[in-house]
């Protein structure tokens, strides 16, 4: 959770969900598979061998994130095996850091206390221009001036007769952040923003998460509500539970309710992108059949699962993805992303030139005859 920066594969300064109910385990040396608490050890080959064994027993996203043609038994060797009960923090840190960035997952990594180092190498290769969109549409599009609520997290401003929604997070509208609070002030937020809207003859809606960040999923549903459609799946959660990789948990359904009476009727476009990450994905999954709405850009990023955490010998924590989401046909949308009703890449040229193609896209669409707006077909 939080809303940092991310740096890809090195030191973060946060932005991934918080986890529902996560508790610090480490594996046991026990023939049952329990958990212990860890006894403490600067040892760097225990670490590294509890840093592998807590994943592998408790990591749900193994089938999608292990490199092709490589097994988490292969990994352990590659970088567990110049280890010794010399080596140091250093040495220890790389080796973890390594075998995390093969699963290229932003919501696994490693807390020294001093460094936080998640494992997604890959990053999203336009995420400078992703934190410069609100100011270019304020600048080149917006006919009303951008104002901020939720602690400068919620931007919104008018484009002709299109209200349009800048969510750069799903958390952090309170300081600190605070879950029922961020909910509390994104429901004031978004009344406030829609009276304002229906004040002005708004009469489409953009709602921007392409460089949402993630939070707390309640957030996003939270949101999801002053959109109008009835009380519909938003997905399904599998907790990793058993000692094979593929050993989860029974489907728990989370649904987003029925929309508020003052929900915003009009047609809306979502914006994503490869920077959309975490929360802002399950949102984006929970928005997938509100009436009206249509999804443009690109796949999300593929980060669905909380965080949980566990702790090592020496006292770092190990930060892990133990989750699946899917949707109602049991589809897994992690590494690959949430897919868009309409593909539209994101252009670096032009929004160098201050044209952002992802948002007149989403405008021409909204523009189209009552019911005609383009949605994917199942």
């Amino acid at each position: 959770m939080g809303s940092g920066n991310q740096i890809p594969g090195g030191v973060s300064s946060g932005h991934m969900k918080l986890a529902g109910s996560t508790v610090p385990v480490t594996p046991s040396s026990d023939m049952d598979g329990g958990w212990v608490k860890p006894k403490k050890s600067s040892d760097a080959r225990l670490n590294f061998r509890t840093f592998w064994k807590i994943l592998d027993e408790k990591y749900a996203a193994f089938p999608t994130r292990l490199p092709e043609g490589k097994t988490w038994e292969q990994i352990r060797e590659e970088y567990g095996a110049s280890l010794s009960d010399k080596s140091t923090d250093k040495e220890l840190l790389k080796a973890i850091r390594g075998a995390v960035r093969e699963l290229n997952d932003a919501h696994t990594g490693i807390d020294t206390g001093d460094k936080d180092i998640d494992g997604w190498k890959e990053g999203y290769e336009y995420e400078k221009q992703m934190r410069r969109l609100s100011r270019n549409v304020a600048r080149r599009y917006a006919t009303s001036k951008m104002k901020w609520l939720g602690d400068g997290n919620i931007g919104y401003t008018r484009i002709g007769d299109t209200g349009y929604i800048n969510l750069d997070t799903m958390s952090d509208f309170s300081s600190p952040s605070n879950e029922e609070i961020d909910i509390r002030i994104a429901r004031e937020s978004m009344r406030k923003i829609l009276s304002k809207f229906e004040r002005a003859g708004v009469s489409s809606l953009v709602i921007d998460v392409r460089n949402n960040e993630g939070g707390f999923d309640s957030v996003g549903l939270e949101i999801a509500r002053f959109l109008k459609g009835p009380r519909s799946l938003a997905w399904n959660k599998q907790i990793r539970n058993g000692p094979h990789h593929d050993d989860l948990s029974p489907p728990v359904p989370t649904f987003v309710e029925a929309s508020y009476d003052e929900a915003f009727q009009g047609p809306v476009a979502i914006l994503t992108s490869g920077a959309t990450l975490s929360a802002g994905e399950t949102f984006v999954m929970a928005m997938r059949d509100r009436e009206r709405t249509v999804l443009i850009g690109e796949p999300t990023s593929g980060h669905f699962s909380d965080e949980h955490y566990a702790k090592l010998p020496n006292g770092w924590t190990l930060i892990y993805s133990g989750e699946r989401y899917t949707d109602e046909k049991g589809i897994d949308y992690e590494v690959k992303g949430f897919p868009p009703d309409i593909a539209v890449a994101f252009d670096p040229k032009k929004f160098s030139e201050g044209t952002d193609i992802m948002l007149e896209r989403a405008l021409k669409e909204l523009r189209r005859p009552e019911g005609a707006l383009r949605r994917r077909k199942d």
